[in-house]
Formats: structure tokens, C-alpha cells, sequence
């Protein structure tokens, strides 16, 4: 890899480094080498999740250089203005593309200052209106009948999600194990995949070497949801939480494992903790511990699920809640995959559309209707409670008005 052509940073967080590289097919070396540069001189104090976005940003910038196919030798002076042409073309939302844009003008602008290139000096730095959607398909109203109907169906799911580990638990302790969907020879290939596992045999190759069985692909996939945490098992569980904490979405999916704390003042309740990546404070909650579907009890549930694996993950990663297995690596969640189930929760349910983000809101909203704003402002942790009345209590008409003033 030509270290010319990268960016590295080292992310205290997971405890590796990441690189970014601009070698891409089709982009002039020259241009890369200057985008290089100036990405790491302006992302070098950022967060590793901002620089993340904002390295988002710049692969879209590097793209609409290929697809006009120019060079450091071309005499073009509107970089940006094709740049905002190729944003145009997408699907994604407008404020979506100006976030994008306003990263990559500060990004070109920087090079038409400290550039000894005349292809950079002679760049026009020029403002394009992005304006927002007046109806937003991020930003959707969750009625309290809604959301009890949401909250109905996750205690369901993650009943079953408690009835399908149970079978690894009463394998375990060499208990007989009843479950309505499995015969005696699934438990029985169960029991060779939960015994495979403790020898690190996790592919059907390393099974039959080192068990002597043979299992196929299509019951290593099956019964996964008996003995592991998956991503369709801990939506459910995911949802609740984000219910019960009123949380940024992000930072639930990264919360840590030891997040939770007894109370010493009150032995029936805990604190629950976490961070928030854009305050750069710490979060709190106070909730009782008991109850079935109560957060201490989600919290165990998903730590159950991932002590199967737990020892599989990255450096870096080992502290984090939520973990899922490929292979042999264990790694935090990825976002992406989280909404594209939700989009099959939504769907098998016939809910509305609805984000993990909408929850927050619907929360606070309903925290301000039984109690008070201010009530809403310290459950969400907000210092301002202009915050929590511009972003959260307001319905989503005169929300996007306020975007648009």
C-alpha cells in the first residue's frame, strides 16, 4: 500500500488503526497525494466516529473526480460546483448532501490556501443551498399508541429469543430440552456445534476435524439462534432499550458491559451508564431492577448471548455490549445492518415507517405529555432545554420549519 496515498489514525477506542486509502481506481495520483494531505490535516483532532463521516464525505468528493476524469494538469477551476452536481444526482437527502458538501469545501478550500498547485489555487470556493426537505423520511411522528404497539411485539420477540437460548442452557446442564420447533437429532446437532465451539471448531471443517462430525452449512445457519446472539435476535432487545433510555442510538449500540452499577443508596434499583460521543460526557439513568423486561434484565440477556463468543472479539472490542461472530472475529454491531432489519421488523409487523432516532423523540414527547418538558430535558440529559424542545417536542412540521429559518 502506498503510504503516500493513506491516511492513518490511531482510535483509542478500539485500540487499532485505521486507515483510509486514496488509492482509487481511476483517481490521478497527484489529486489523491493533495486530498490526502488535507484530510489528515483537518480530521487529525477529530473524533474517530466524526472522522469517519467525514471520511465518508471525502470518497464521494474523490468520486466525482474520477467520473469527470481530471487530472492535476486540467485547468478546471469547479470542483465543488461538479461536486454539488454529483450530490444532486443521488438518492440521498438534501441535508444529508450538504453535510457532505460543507465538509469537502472546507476540505478544497484548504488546499486553495496552503496548495502550491495552480490547479488548486485557481478553485472557486462557492456556497450551494442544500435546503432540507419540508417532509423528511427520517424525522416521523411515533404516536403512544404506536409505540405500546412496538414495545407489545419486541417483549414478544425477545420471549422467544429467552425460549431458543434456554436450549443451550439445559444442554449445558444435561437437562432434557423441550422446544416446539426442534426434533430429538436438532438438539442432538445443537449439542455438537455448543461442544465444537469450546474447541474453537466454528466452520463445518473444523468441526469434522476436530469433532469427527460433518454439518452443513445450512444447519450451522439454522441453529445459530439457539446458542448465540444474532442481529434479528437482539433488534428486539435493542428497541426496549432504546425505549427505556430515550438513548442516541449510536452510543446504546456501543454501550459497554460493565454499564451497570447498584445503587448503594436503594439495593432495589441500578445505575445504568454510557457514553455520548458528541457531548463527551458520560450518560446516567436510575431504573429498578426488577421485572422481566426491565434494562437490567435486557443488559444480562444480551451478555448471556455473547459469552459463547465473547472471547473471539477484536482488541479493542471486548468491552462492548453488543457483539456479533463472523467466523472467528467477534466485532461491535455495524449500524447499517441494524436498520436493514428493522426494515424487515417494520414490514413482517405492518408498522409505519419509523427509525431507531424517531424512538427518542416519540419517548421525550411522551415524557413531556404525562410529566413536564423539563421532566423530558433531564430523562434525554440535555444541559439546554431548547435543545430538547427544538430537536424532540416538537412535531416534525414545525421542526423542519425551524431548520428551514
Amino acid at each position: 500500500m502506498n503510504s503516500v496515498l493513506t491516511a492513518e489514525f490511531y482510535d483509542p477506542e478500539r485500540k487499532r488503526w485505521e486507515i483510509y486509502n486514496f488509492a482509487m481506481e481511476g483517481l490521478d495520483a497527484k489529486i489523491a497525494k493533495d486530498i490526502s494531505g488535507a484530510f489528515i490535516e483537518l480530521t487529525g483532532h477529530y473524533h474517530p466516529r466524526s472522522r469517519r463521516q467525514a471520511w465518508r464525505s471525502t470518497k464521494l468528493l474523490c468520486f466525482s473526480i474520477i467520473e469527470r476524469k481530471l487530472s492535476l494538469d486540467d485547468r478546471c477551476n469547479d470542483v465543488l460546483a461538479g461536486f454539488a452536481k454529483y450530490l444532486n444526482s443521488g438518492s440521498r437527502l438534501k441535508k444529508t448532501n450538504g453535510s457532505h458538501y460543507n465538509f469537502c469545501r472546507r476540505l478544497v478550500g484548504w488546499l486553495a490556501e496552503t496548495s502550491e498547485s495552480v490547479f488548486w489555487v485557481r478553485q472557486i470556493i462557492q456556497l450551494f443551498d442544500f435546503s432540507r426537505e419540508h417532509k423528511n423520511s427520517r424525522d416521523n411522528d411515533i404516536s403512544f399508541e404506536e409505540l405500546q404497539k412496538i414495545v407489545a411485539v419486541c417483549k414478544k420477540e425477545i420471549a422467544g429469543v429467552r425460549r431458543d437460548f434456554a436450549v443451550s442452557l439445559a444442554i449445558e446442564k444435561g437437562e432434557s430440552v423441550s422446544h416446539p420447533e426442534l426434533t430429538e437429532e436438532d438438539v442432538e446437532i445443537i449439542s455438537v456445534l455448543i461442544s465444537a465451539a469450546r474447541e474453537d471448531a466454528w466452520t463445518r471443517e473444523e468441526i469434522r476435524a476436530k469433532i469427527g462430525r460433518t454439518i452443513n452449512s445450512i444447519s450451522l445457519r439454522e441453529f445459530r439462534r439457539f446458542r448465540e446472539l444474532i442481529y434479528r435476535a437482539a433488534l428486539p432487545v435493542y428497541i426496549l432499550l432504546l425505549v427505556e433510555l430515550a438513548a442516541n442510538p449510536f452510543a446504546i449500540m456501543e454501550m459497554e458491559m460493565d454499564c451497570c452499577e447498584d445503587d448503594p443508596a436503594d439495593e432495589t434499583r441500578f445505575f445504568i451508564r454510557w457514553a455520548k460521543g458528541r457531548s463527551g460526557r458520560e450518560q446516567q439513568l436510575s431504573f429498578a431492577k426488577a421485572g422481566k423486561y426491565s434494562v437490567l434484565s435486557l443488559i444480562e440477556l444480551i451478555r448471556s448471548l455473547t459469552e459463547p463468543f465473547r472471547g473471539l472479539a477484536q482488541s479493542g472490542d471486548e468491552r462492548i455490549l453488543f457483539l456479533i461472530r463472523t467466523g472467528h472475529v467477534a466485532r461491535r454491531f455495524c449500524l447499517q445492518s441494524l436498520h436493514d432489519y428493522l426494515s424487515d421488523f417494520r414490514e413482517q409487523y405492518g408498522f409505519r415507517y419509523f427509525t431507531f432516532s424517531d424512538l427518542r423523540k416519540a419517548v421525550s414527547n411522551l415524557i413531556k405529555v404525562k410529566k413536564t418538558e423539563k421532566d423530558a430535558k433531564n430523562h434525554l440529559q440535555h444541559k439546554d432545554i431548547s435543545t430538547t424542545k427544538r430537536f424532540y417536542l416538537n412535531g416534525k412540521q414545525s421542526q423542519q420549519e425551524s431548520f428551514e429559518r
